[in-house]
């Protein structure tokens, strides 16, 4: 649903009103995978996402905490 503009949050709240709909026509393991491997799958594209976090602080790129 981003693809169309639709906020991350928002789609959730619409995924969770269609997940019993979805869980009568698929394997529920299969749903599953597909929802984990969707979530895990916007870590290495967000600008400010946990990968670039981790990366900025192992080269030390970045400080954690107030500077005076």
């Amino acid at each position: 649903m981003s693809l169309f503009g639709v906020h991350p949050i928002a789609t959730i709240g619409v995924l969770t009103g269609v997940v019993n709909l979805l869980l009568e026509t698929f394997n529920p393991v299969s749903l599953a995978i597909v929802i984990v491997t969707g979530a895990i799958s916007t870590l290495p594209v967000g600008s400010y996402g946990l990968v670039v976090q981790l990366t900025s602080m192992n080269t030390g790129q970045i400080h954690i905490g107030l500077h005076g």
